[in-house]
């Protein structure tokens, strides 16, 4: 359950990124980083 929804979360990452920056040369794991410290800052904002 929590692969798959970790999964999920990975994949809706990268295809933004990919959307942000198509022409990016960033490796995919430098795109889902980038994603993820986007996504927890977004969290960040939401919680205070």
């Amino acid at each position: 359950m929590l692969i798959s929804f970790f999964v999920g979360v990975t994949l809706v990452v990268y295809i933004k990124q990919k959307a942000l920056k198509p022409n990016s040369k960033d490796t995919i794991i430098m795109l889902i980083a980038d994603g993820y410290k986007a996504l927890i800052d977004d969290v960040k904002k939401v919680m205070k």
